[in-house]
Protein backbone atom coordinates (compact mmCIF):
# COMPACT_ATOMS: atom_id res chain seq x y z
CA UNK A 1 0.00 0.00 0.00
CA UNK A 2 1.40 3.51 -0.69
CA UNK A 3 -0.16 6.78 -0.10
CA UNK A 4 -3.55 7.66 -0.24
CA UNK A 5 -6.04 10.42 -0.60
CA UNK A 6 -9.27 10.18 1.11
CA UNK A 7 -11.82 12.91 -0.34
CA UNK A 8 -15.28 13.45 1.64
CA UNK A 9 -18.10 13.95 -0.49
CA UNK A 10 -20.45 14.82 2.42
CA UNK A 11 -18.09 17.74 3.57
CA UNK A 12 -18.26 18.89 -0.44
CA UNK A 13 -22.02 18.87 -0.53
CA UNK A 14 -21.98 20.89 2.99
CA UNK A 15 -19.55 23.18 1.16
CA UNK A 16 -21.97 23.94 -1.70
CA UNK A 17 -25.03 24.28 0.53
CA UNK A 18 -23.24 26.52 2.24
CA UNK A 19 -22.45 29.16 -0.67
CA UNK A 20 -25.42 28.17 -2.61
CA UNK A 21 -27.68 29.59 0.67
CA UNK A 22 -25.37 31.97 0.73
CA UNK A 23 -25.00 33.50 -2.78
CA UNK A 24 -28.76 32.08 -3.81
CA UNK A 25 -27.45 31.94 -7.59
CA UNK A 26 -26.25 29.31 -9.60
CA UNK A 27 -22.81 28.18 -9.28
CA UNK A 28 -20.29 27.61 -12.26
CA UNK A 29 -18.13 24.80 -10.69
CA UNK A 30 -14.31 25.17 -11.66
CA UNK A 31 -13.02 21.44 -11.66
CA UNK A 32 -9.38 22.25 -13.43
CA UNK A 33 -6.87 20.90 -12.73
CA UNK A 34 -8.18 17.52 -11.44
CA UNK A 35 -10.62 19.33 -9.78
CA UNK A 36 -7.88 21.29 -8.06
CA UNK A 37 -5.94 17.61 -7.55
CA UNK A 38 -9.54 16.32 -5.83
CA UNK A 39 -10.04 14.17 -8.97
CA UNK A 40 -11.85 15.26 -11.95
CA UNK A 41 -14.36 12.97 -12.91
CA UNK A 42 -15.48 11.58 -9.75
CA UNK A 43 -16.08 15.39 -8.20
CA UNK A 44 -17.47 16.68 -11.28
CA UNK A 45 -20.25 13.75 -10.85
CA UNK A 46 -20.90 14.33 -7.48
CA UNK A 47 -21.51 18.52 -7.85
CA UNK A 48 -24.00 17.57 -10.83
CA UNK A 49 -25.74 15.34 -8.70
CA UNK A 50 -26.04 18.22 -6.36
CA UNK A 51 -27.77 20.34 -9.12
CA UNK A 52 -24.73 22.08 -10.69
CA UNK A 53 -25.06 21.22 -14.58
CA UNK A 54 -21.93 24.13 -15.82
CA UNK A 55 -18.33 23.52 -15.05
CA UNK A 56 -15.03 25.90 -16.25
CA UNK A 57 -11.79 23.90 -16.96
CA UNK A 58 -8.53 25.17 -17.82
CA UNK A 59 -7.52 22.31 -21.01
CA UNK A 60 -8.88 21.14 -24.00
CA UNK A 61 -7.64 17.42 -22.57
CA UNK A 62 -9.96 18.46 -19.41
CA UNK A 63 -13.03 19.62 -21.41
CA UNK A 64 -12.79 15.97 -23.82
CA UNK A 65 -12.47 14.09 -20.32
CA UNK A 66 -15.52 15.88 -19.01
CA UNK A 67 -17.53 15.19 -21.98
CA UNK A 68 -17.05 11.74 -22.65
CA UNK A 69 -18.26 11.29 -19.03
CA UNK A 70 -21.37 13.47 -18.86
CA UNK A 71 -23.15 14.25 -21.83
CA UNK A 72 -25.53 17.03 -20.58
CA UNK A 73 -23.91 19.63 -18.63
CA UNK A 74 -22.00 22.85 -19.94
CA UNK A 75 -18.43 22.94 -20.48
CA UNK A 76 -16.29 26.09 -20.29
CA UNK A 77 -12.69 26.40 -21.50
CA UNK A 78 -11.07 28.86 -19.89
CA UNK A 79 -7.88 29.00 -22.32
CA UNK A 80 -7.95 29.10 -25.84
CA UNK A 81 -7.51 26.32 -28.23
CA UNK A 82 -7.60 26.32 -31.68
CA UNK A 83 -8.43 22.73 -32.49
CA UNK A 84 -11.92 23.77 -33.60
CA UNK A 85 -13.20 20.73 -35.43
CA UNK A 86 -12.77 18.58 -31.76
CA UNK A 87 -13.83 21.38 -29.50
CA UNK A 88 -17.23 21.70 -31.88
CA UNK A 89 -17.38 18.24 -31.87
CA UNK A 90 -17.72 17.72 -28.10
CA UNK A 91 -19.82 20.87 -27.46
CA UNK A 92 -17.25 22.69 -25.72
CA UNK A 93 -18.46 26.57 -24.40
CA UNK A 94 -15.43 28.73 -25.48
CA UNK A 95 -13.72 31.87 -23.36
CA UNK A 96 -13.14 34.53 -25.88
CA UNK A 97 -10.23 36.12 -24.05
CA UNK A 98 -8.85 38.39 -27.03
CA UNK A 99 -9.31 39.98 -29.92
CA UNK A 100 -6.96 37.84 -32.12
CA UNK A 101 -8.40 34.24 -30.61
CA UNK A 102 -12.37 35.92 -31.57
CA UNK A 103 -11.13 36.49 -35.49
CA UNK A 104 -9.76 33.01 -35.48
CA UNK A 105 -12.97 31.42 -34.01
CA UNK A 106 -14.89 33.64 -36.58
CA UNK A 107 -12.82 32.23 -39.03
CA UNK A 108 -13.50 28.27 -38.34
CA UNK A 109 -17.36 29.27 -39.86
CA UNK A 110 -18.41 26.50 -36.46
CA UNK A 111 -20.85 27.63 -34.30
CA UNK A 112 -20.21 27.94 -30.80
CA UNK A 113 -21.50 29.37 -27.71
CA UNK A 114 -19.29 31.75 -25.88
CA UNK A 115 -18.49 33.45 -22.97
CA UNK A 116 -16.72 37.08 -23.01
CA UNK A 117 -13.97 37.81 -20.99
CA UNK A 118 -13.29 41.17 -20.02
CA UNK A 119 -10.52 42.96 -18.72
CA UNK A 120 -11.25 44.86 -15.33
CA UNK A 121 -7.36 44.86 -14.06
CA UNK A 122 -5.85 41.36 -13.34
CA UNK A 123 -4.02 42.28 -16.82
CA UNK A 124 -3.68 38.53 -17.90
CA UNK A 125 -6.50 37.34 -20.06
CA UNK A 126 -9.30 39.66 -21.41
CA UNK A 127 -11.18 41.56 -23.78
CA UNK A 128 -9.85 45.48 -22.88
CA UNK A 129 -12.31 48.31 -22.95
CA UNK A 130 -10.44 49.65 -25.93
CA UNK A 131 -11.30 46.87 -27.63
CA UNK A 132 -14.97 46.35 -26.62
CA UNK A 133 -16.27 48.37 -30.23
CA UNK A 134 -14.66 46.23 -32.43
CA UNK A 135 -15.37 43.17 -30.75
CA UNK A 136 -18.78 43.88 -30.26
CA UNK A 137 -18.85 44.55 -34.72
CA UNK A 138 -17.32 41.00 -34.99
CA UNK A 139 -19.94 39.35 -33.17
CA UNK A 140 -22.90 40.49 -34.77
CA UNK A 141 -21.48 39.31 -38.21
CA UNK A 142 -20.33 36.25 -36.60
CA UNK A 143 -22.07 32.49 -35.63
CA UNK A 144 -21.04 32.92 -32.50
CA UNK A 145 -23.90 32.84 -29.59
CA UNK A 146 -22.93 34.38 -26.47
CA UNK A 147 -23.91 32.81 -23.41
CA UNK A 148 -22.17 34.97 -20.72
CA UNK A 149 -19.75 37.77 -19.78
CA UNK A 150 -17.15 37.54 -17.30
CA UNK A 151 -14.25 38.92 -15.37
CA UNK A 152 -11.48 37.98 -12.69
CA UNK A 153 -11.10 40.27 -9.53
CA UNK A 154 -7.27 40.47 -8.84
CA UNK A 155 -7.16 41.76 -5.54
CA UNK A 156 -9.64 43.40 -2.42
CA UNK A 157 -8.21 46.40 -3.13
CA UNK A 158 -9.27 47.03 -6.57
CA UNK A 159 -12.84 45.20 -5.94
CA UNK A 160 -14.89 48.91 -6.56
CA UNK A 161 -12.79 49.62 -9.26
CA UNK A 162 -12.97 46.85 -11.41
CA UNK A 163 -16.83 46.14 -10.70
CA UNK A 164 -17.78 50.17 -11.67
CA UNK A 165 -15.35 49.34 -15.26
CA UNK A 166 -17.06 45.62 -15.70
CA UNK A 167 -20.56 47.37 -14.72
CA UNK A 168 -19.93 50.22 -17.77
CA UNK A 169 -18.44 47.00 -19.86
CA UNK A 170 -21.75 44.93 -19.88
CA UNK A 171 -23.44 47.74 -21.01
CA UNK A 172 -24.13 46.59 -24.39
CA UNK A 173 -24.54 42.57 -23.81
CA UNK A 174 -27.25 43.40 -20.84
CA UNK A 175 -30.52 42.82 -23.61
CA UNK A 176 -29.15 39.04 -24.26
CA UNK A 177 -31.56 36.70 -22.77
CA UNK A 178 -30.52 34.81 -20.20
CA UNK A 179 -26.97 36.17 -20.35
CA UNK A 180 -24.87 34.52 -17.85
CA UNK A 181 -22.68 37.11 -15.64
CA UNK A 182 -19.76 36.02 -13.39
CA UNK A 183 -17.66 38.48 -11.59
CA UNK A 184 -16.87 37.09 -8.22
CA UNK A 185 -14.73 33.62 -7.27
CA UNK A 186 -13.73 31.48 -4.15
CA UNK A 187 -12.01 35.29 -2.72
CA UNK A 188 -14.75 37.18 -3.42
CA UNK A 189 -17.77 35.52 -2.25
CA UNK A 190 -19.96 38.77 -2.25
CA UNK A 191 -23.20 39.22 -3.19
CA UNK A 192 -22.89 41.98 -5.62
CA UNK A 193 -26.60 42.63 -7.07
CA UNK A 194 -24.98 41.97 -10.99
CA UNK A 195 -24.00 38.61 -11.14
CA UNK A 196 -26.39 35.66 -12.13
CA UNK A 197 -24.18 32.99 -11.64
CA UNK A 198 -20.67 32.76 -9.45
CA UNK A 199 -17.69 31.09 -10.75
CA UNK A 200 -15.80 28.57 -7.67
CA UNK A 201 -13.55 26.51 -7.55
CA UNK A 202 -11.36 26.72 -4.61
CA UNK A 203 -14.28 27.27 -1.67
CA UNK A 204 -15.97 24.20 -3.03
CA UNK A 205 -12.87 22.11 -1.75
CA UNK A 206 -13.13 23.95 1.26
CA UNK A 207 -9.94 25.49 0.69
CA UNK A 208 -10.53 29.35 1.37
CA UNK A 209 -11.03 31.19 4.27
CA UNK A 210 -13.93 33.08 4.30
CA UNK A 211 -15.90 34.92 7.77
CA UNK A 212 -19.01 34.88 6.12
CA UNK A 213 -20.00 30.86 5.61
CA UNK A 214 -18.40 27.99 7.43
CA UNK A 215 -16.20 25.84 4.54
CA UNK A 216 -14.46 22.95 5.37
CA UNK A 217 -11.31 21.33 3.77
CA UNK A 218 -12.18 17.52 2.10
CA UNK A 219 -9.14 16.37 1.27
CA UNK A 220 -7.04 13.96 3.94
CA UNK A 221 -3.69 12.72 2.31
CA UNK A 222 -2.30 9.10 4.68
CA UNK A 223 1.07 7.49 4.14
CA UNK A 224 1.60 3.73 5.57
CA UNK A 225 5.10 3.08 7.59
CA UNK A 226 7.32 1.21 5.75
CA UNK A 227 9.98 0.76 7.96
CA UNK A 228 11.22 1.49 11.44
CA UNK A 229 14.63 1.93 12.32
CA UNK A 230 16.08 2.98 15.12
CA UNK A 231 19.05 5.50 15.13
CA UNK A 232 21.36 7.32 17.29
CA UNK A 233 22.59 10.22 17.66
CA UNK A 234 25.12 11.61 14.44
CA UNK A 235 24.22 9.35 12.48
CA UNK A 236 23.17 10.37 9.11
CA UNK A 237 20.37 9.76 6.81
CA UNK A 238 19.47 10.40 2.94
CA UNK A 239 21.02 11.43 -0.01
CA UNK A 240 24.69 13.26 0.45
CA UNK A 241 23.95 12.52 3.48
CA UNK A 242 22.31 15.67 4.42
CA UNK A 243 20.12 14.20 7.30
CA UNK A 244 21.65 14.40 10.84
CA UNK A 245 20.26 12.52 13.52
CA UNK A 246 20.73 15.47 16.51
CA UNK A 247 19.26 13.19 19.21
CA UNK A 248 18.10 9.07 19.70
CA UNK A 249 15.07 7.92 18.28
CA UNK A 250 13.25 6.13 14.99
CA UNK A 251 13.29 6.74 11.65
CA UNK A 252 10.37 6.38 9.55
CA UNK A 253 10.40 5.51 5.59
CA UNK A 254 6.82 6.53 4.08
CA UNK A 255 5.89 6.56 -0.24
CA UNK A 256 6.02 9.92 -0.85
CA UNK A 257 8.19 11.67 -2.71
CA UNK A 258 8.45 13.61 -5.91
CA UNK A 259 6.65 11.81 -8.13
CA UNK A 260 3.90 11.70 -5.68
CA UNK A 261 3.86 15.68 -5.86
CA UNK A 262 5.68 16.40 -2.44
CA UNK A 263 8.17 18.45 -4.34
CA UNK A 264 9.97 20.05 -1.30
CA UNK A 265 10.55 19.34 2.58
CA UNK A 266 7.87 19.82 4.44
CA UNK A 267 8.39 18.88 8.27
CA UNK A 268 5.29 18.84 10.26
CA UNK A 269 3.66 15.15 9.90
CA UNK A 270 1.23 14.00 12.48
CA UNK A 271 0.64 10.77 14.55
CA UNK A 272 -1.59 11.77 16.91
CA UNK A 273 -0.06 13.97 19.55
CA UNK A 274 3.19 12.83 18.07
CA UNK A 275 4.72 15.53 15.34
CA UNK A 276 7.20 14.19 13.42
CA UNK A 277 10.11 16.01 11.07
CA UNK A 278 10.88 15.18 7.69
CA UNK A 279 14.85 14.59 8.12
CA UNK A 280 17.08 14.28 4.34
CA UNK A 281 15.98 15.24 1.13
CA UNK A 282 12.31 13.92 -0.72
CA UNK A 283 13.22 11.39 -2.79
CA UNK A 284 11.93 9.89 -5.92
CA UNK A 285 9.22 8.04 -4.59
CA UNK A 286 9.96 7.63 -0.54
CA UNK A 287 10.65 10.07 2.05
CA UNK A 288 12.09 9.24 5.93
CA UNK A 289 10.71 11.23 8.65
CA UNK A 290 11.86 11.03 12.46
CA UNK A 291 10.61 11.11 15.42
CA UNK A 292 12.18 10.47 19.18
CA UNK A 293 9.02 8.62 20.00
CA UNK A 294 8.15 4.48 18.47
CA UNK A 295 5.30 3.89 15.74
CA UNK A 296 4.41 0.51 14.58
CA UNK A 297 5.15 -0.07 11.06
CA UNK A 298 1.97 -0.31 8.53
CA UNK A 299 0.51 2.56 10.93
CA UNK A 300 -1.18 5.46 8.64
CA UNK A 301 0.02 8.65 9.66
CA UNK A 302 -1.14 12.17 8.63
CA UNK A 303 -0.02 14.19 6.14
CA UNK A 304 -2.33 16.58 5.78
CA UNK A 305 -5.89 15.97 7.27
CA UNK A 306 -8.31 17.82 10.18
CA UNK A 307 -5.60 17.73 12.41
CA UNK A 308 -3.25 19.25 10.40
CA UNK A 309 -4.95 22.49 9.13
CA UNK A 310 -3.93 23.27 5.40
CA UNK A 311 -4.23 26.97 5.63
CA UNK A 312 -1.33 26.36 8.45
CA UNK A 313 0.64 24.25 7.11
CA UNK A 314 0.57 26.24 3.40
CA UNK A 315 1.55 29.32 5.96
CA UNK A 316 4.34 26.94 7.86
CA UNK A 317 5.55 25.99 4.31
CA UNK A 318 5.60 29.34 2.81
CA UNK A 319 3.79 27.64 -0.36
CA UNK A 320 0.65 28.27 -1.87
CA UNK A 321 -2.48 26.11 -1.11
CA UNK A 322 -2.72 25.67 -5.18
CA UNK A 323 0.42 24.22 -4.91
CA UNK A 324 0.19 21.77 -2.01
CA UNK A 325 -3.11 20.02 -3.84
CA UNK A 326 -2.99 20.56 -7.41
CA UNK A 327 0.74 19.23 -7.64
CA UNK A 328 -0.68 15.61 -5.82
CA UNK A 329 -0.13 13.47 -8.68
CA UNK A 330 -2.90 11.52 -10.21
CA UNK A 331 -1.08 8.40 -9.11
CA UNK A 332 -1.98 8.56 -5.64
CA UNK A 333 -4.92 6.76 -5.13
CA UNK A 334 -7.94 8.29 -4.57
CA UNK A 335 -10.47 6.91 -2.77
CA UNK A 336 -14.28 9.00 -2.04
CA UNK A 337 -16.14 8.60 1.22
CA UNK A 338 -20.06 9.40 1.38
Amino acid sequence: MRSIIEINLNDLEKNYTEIYNYLKKPIIAVVKSNAYGHGLVPITNALIRMGITSFAVATLEEAIILRRNFNNITIILLEPSTDFNKLFSYKITLSISSISYLKKVVESNLYFPIHLKLETGLNRLGIYSSQLKECIDILEKSKLSIRGVYTHISSESDYQSQLYLFKKMIVPFREINNLQIHISSSHYLIPDGISTHYRIGLALYGLCETSVINLKPILTLKSPIYRVKKVSKNESVGYYNLGKITDEGYIYTIPLGYADGWIQSRVTIAYHDNYLKQIGQTCMDLMMLYSPKYIKENEMIEIISPNLNIFELSNYYNESIYQIVTLLSPRIERKYIK
